[in-house]
């Protein structure tokens, strides 16, 4: 797997074999091809449930100017690192090693993006996007983006963030959510 676009185009992601589903590289180009014009370039991103940390690198090497990951599996973290290492970009991110929940305890300052890839298996999607729109992570205009089994395209949406796109590539569905008001 490689990064599709931006400065580290061509790059190979580090990921230990078998651990995680990464984002394909078609629906990867088709993410940044709708959040690109929304400002990407000097923005945050925060990449949850991160495995190789694709999106989180992809949105570095694109013109974002930080991204935090938050993976639970410490030798997916590592990769992540050596990624962001081998990538220029050991400046530029953080790898949280830990549980999407317990990092939502933690950090406190708001992304413009925030990139939601967990396993397709995991139930509670719905309740961890209403949960990302409560939470100080977010602002007024941050898009949350949403990958996930197009069986479960019938996500709940969230009082504060309307769903503003959904795109089905395949088996995998893209769900683009932007905060409104203020809290």
């Amino acid at each position: 797997m490689r990064i599709a676009g931006g400065l580290a185009k061509g790059l190979r992601i580090r990921s230990p074999s078998g651990l995680t589903r990464p984002t394909s590289e078609l629906v990867r180009e088709a993410i940044f091809n709708v959040i690109g014009p929304m400002g990407l370039a000097g923005s945050r991103i925060l990449d949850l449930y991160a495995g190789t940390g694709t999106l989180g690198i992809e949105a570095l090497s694109r013109g974002a100017s930080w991204a935090d990951f938050v993976e639970v599996d410490r030798r997916q973290c590592s990769a992540i690192r050596e990624t962001l290492e081998i990538a220029s970009f050991r400046d530029s991110g953080h790898v949280y090693c830990a549980r999407v929940e317990k990092a939502m305890t933690f950090l406190q300052k708001p992304y413009m993006f925030v990139f939601l890839d967990p396993p397709y298996a995991k139930s509670g999607l719905s309740h961890n996007i209403d949960r990302i729109t409560k939470s100080c992570i977010v602002t007024r205009g941050t898009v949350i983006v949403v990958e996930h089994s197009w069986l479960d395209r019938n996500l709940a949406v969230p009082e504060r963030a309307p769903l503003k796109d959904m795109r089905r590539y395949g088996d995998t569905c893209v769900s683009y959510f932007q905060v409104e008001g203020g809290y």
